[in-house]
């Protein structure tokens, strides 16, 4: 391959790589916004690429939809696992990642109005809360640390919470930080930790914002 050959695929690739982002970002734009026109015209036109480009990187339009929720979603347990970076108990980390869920609104707005209006859908899917929490909790239930009577009722009970308070919050900022610590307090004694430890996993104190991640709050409040 000639230096020229080899400057045009770099170049193939890096265009590529950017029409997919536009895409990604064009389609959770839309999902965020709540608009009823999700069609591979309306997202083609917001990452200002043709509808081909589209085709020439996903399958097809629920195949782009999916990946962007799936990516949003990823982009926030980054971030989870960046400000958890100090919890070294699992329970604790457990508990975090419920806390900074319920924060989503104060963090990351523009995540929480994808989840809000994609009910359950990030949350449970066919994989459970999220590949990632789901093979964690099931790592904790195989330890003994948490003892759920149904673990999928456990999951989708706390799924649908954390739902309703992201979707509360965003339409009302009065609501205290401490209403997720409650629910997230709620959602423990589902998964089994009694009540005393439930309630201190819940008022732990977070862990300071991670210098490491770009996203800003979005509503002037860290927790």
């Amino acid at each position: 391959m000639t230096n020229v050959d080899g400057a045009q695929t770099a170049a193939t690739v890096q265009r590529r790589t950017r029409s997919r982002a536009a895409l990604l970002r064009a389609a959770q734009d839309l999902i965020a916004s709540g608009s009823a026109d999700l069609s591979v015209k309306a997202i083609s036109e917001i990452a200002e690429v043709s509808p081909q480009t589209l085709y020439n990187q996903f399958p097809d339009r629920d195949a782009l939809l999916a990946e962007a929720k799936a990516s949003a979603l990823s982009d926030f347990e980054t971030y989870m696992l960046e400000r958890g970076r100090s919890v070294t108990a699992p329970l604790e980390q457990f508990a975090l990642n419920l806390r900074l869920f319920g924060r989503a609104p104060d963090t990351h707005p523009r995540f929480a109005a994808v989840i809000a209006n994609s009910p359950l859908w990030v949350l449970v899917g066919q994989t459970g809360y999220s590949p990632s929490f789901a093979a964690f909790t099931q790592s904790l239930i195989d330890s003994g640390l948490l003892a759920p009577d149904d673990v999928e009722l456990a999951l989708i009970s706390t799924a649908a919470s954390l739902e309703h308070i992201i979707v509360a919050r965003m339409h009302d900022q009065s609501i205290p930080e401490s209403r997720v610590d409650d629910l997230v307090y709620r959602n423990l004694l589902d998964f089994g930790i009694r009540r005393a430890k439930a309630r201190r996993l819940a008022d732990l104190p977070l862990p300071p914002w991670p210098l490491a991640v770009a996203d800003k709050p979005g509503r002037g409040r860290q927790g």
